[in-house]
C-alpha cells in the first residue's frame, strides 16, 4: 500500500481512484496533491472492495468494504475530460481517451498497481456503465460486459487465492 498506485484512470492526467500510501484518493486535477483522499486507509494484504461515488452536483463519497470512509468536497467532485495535456499525448496525436486499469494514465507509463483487481465497475447516472470482469484467465485482452476489448500489458493472470496461473507452465519450459 506505499505510494501511490492506480487502480483506474481516464485519458491523460483525467479522472481515476488510487491509492496514496493506502488510502484512497480520486483523481481529479492535475497536481495530484490537490486531490481529495479517504479519511480511513486500506487494510494490506486484505481483499477489500473500494468505491468512489462522484457527482458534480452533490460532491462525493468513499467506500471501503460498503463503509464510508469519506466525503468529497462538491468542490473536489469534478469530472474532467482526461486531457490535461502532457506533451506525450499531443506529440503522438493519440486521442487520449482511453481507460486505464491498473496504472496511471496515458501521459505516465507509471504508478502502477501493486495487488490485484477483480469486478471493476464504472458508470453514471444516465445508466451507462463498463463493468471488467476478467473471466478469460489468459490470454492478453480481456473484454467487458458490453464486448468493449481491452488489451493486458505487464500482469499476470492469478487464482482466487493469488497463485500466478502461469507460472507452473514457465518452470516447465525452463527445465
Amino acid at each position: 500500500t506505499d505510494g501511490i498506485q492506480f487502480i483506474t484512470m481516464f485519458g491523460d492526467y483525467g479522472w481515476g481512484l488510487y491509492l496514496n500510501d493506502g488510502y484512497l484518493a480520486y483523481s481529479n486535477e492535475y497536481s495530484m496533491s490537490q486531490n481529495p483522499i479517504s479519511s480511513v486507509a486500506i487494510q494490506e494484504n486484505v481483499w477489500t472492495h473500494v468505491k468512489v461515488l462522484v457527482s458534480t452536483a452533490y460532491a462525493g463519497e468513499f467506500f471501503i468494504d460498503n463503509q464510508s470512509a469519506g466525503l468529497i468536497d462538491i468542490n473536489k467532485s469534478q469530472i474532467p475530460a482526461g486531457d490535461f495535456g502532457s506533451n506525450d499525448c499531443f506529440q503522438s496525436g493519440d486521442d487520449c481517451d482511453e481507460l486505464y486499469i491498473g496504472r496511471m494514465g496515458a501521459g505516465c507509463d507509471c504508478n502502477y498497481f501493486r495487488g490485484m483487481i477483480d469486478d471493476l465497475r464504472i458508470g453514471n447516472n444516465a445508466g451507462n456503465e463498463s463493468l471488467w470482469m476478467f473471466p478469460e484467465g489468459e490470454g492478453d485482452s480481456t473484454e467487458d460486459t458490453d464486448s468493449r476489448e481491452g488489451q493486458i500489458n505487464g500482469a499476470s493472470w492469478v487464482m482466487p487465492d493469488g497463485t500466478i496461473i502461469n507460472e507452473p507452465l514457465k518452470e516447465w519450459l525452463t527445465h
